[in-house]
């Protein structure tokens, strides 16, 4: 999946050992430009985490991601994973023909592409 907006705050960095070796994840907030602006948190796990922390606020980002809920001791637990990272320069809205430099994690999941709904009838109803 994949979404633009100004990227708002970015996070401290959590690091850790694990069964793989060293791990490290960074947090970042982007704001979308929508008419009801809503605020997305993500994290950037690996060298993701070095170009999150060297981007600026106010930078719109095109942000790749994936969506991950687990399930531990009850409860559900839900990660919104970027792999991919987009961005232009502050303030300036991305465009496909930018120049600005694409980053993917070592660790990117493969892509999920939403189907095509331009050419689906419009009946009201909302399903």
């Amino acid at each position: 999946m994949e979404i633009s907006g100004k990227m708002t705050d970015v996070l401290e960095e959590v690091s850790g050992q694990g069964k793989n070796g060293l791990w490290k994840k960074r947090g970042f907030l982007i704001e979308t430009g929508d008419k009801y602006p809503k605020k997305i948190h993500f994290s950037a796990w690996g060298d993701l985490s070095d170009v999150v922390k060297n981007t600026s606020t106010g930078t719109i980002l095109n942000v790749f991601f994936d969506i991950e809920s687990r399930e531990y001791q009850g409860k559900w637990y839900t990660e919104v994973k970027a792999w991919k990272i987009e961005g232009g320069k502050p303030g300036e809205a991305s465009s496909s023909n930018s120049s600005s430099a694409a980053v993917t994690s070592s660790t990117s999941n493969p892509v999920v592409v939403a189907p095509d709904l331009s050419s689906v009838e419009d009946d009201g109803m909302p399903f």
